[in-house]
């Protein structure tokens, strides 16, 4: 399923970003993304904004593994930065499914650099469609 997700997104936001699903199963992601110049916001950090797409697009292909066949959307998130985020940097998106019902579904992702130094939280909700 993990080759599947990232096939899928050929041409999609997450490719044009450079988002990776490394890991997935049930329950759980993880996706990277390696900070480039197209990242950065004025100040030369991590533009606020690539945190909320990497979370949707790693809890999107968790919820994908949880629900096979399902359609979702996301409905609400709440971002808390810890620290700056450099060019050349490796972003981790490590997404866990904190409640898994049958009409929405809670996650939380914590968001690491490669010294395994916290970068953010997220909490978002999906909800099942169908």
């Amino acid at each position: 399923m993990l080759e599947k997700i990232n096939q899928t997104a050929a041409g999609t936001f997450q490719d044009d970003i450079g988002i990776k699903i490394v890991e997935l199963e049930p329950g759980w992601a993880v996706g990277e993304l390696l900070v480039g110049k197209r990242h950065l916001s004025q100040g030369n950090h991590l533009h606020a904004g690539v945190i909320p797409a990497i979370s949707s697009t790693t809890v999107t292909a968790g919820m994908v593994a949880s629900y096979p066949g399902q359609a979702m959307v996301a409905v609400s998130m709440s971002v808390n930065y810890m620290r700056a985020v450099n060019e050349g940097e490796t972003v981790r998106a490590e997404a866990k499914a904190r409640s898994r019902g049958r009409t929405s579904s809670v996650w939380q992702l914590d968001f690491y650099n490669e010294q395994r130094k916290l970068l953010a939280v997220v909490a978002t909700e999906f909800r099942l469609l169908s």
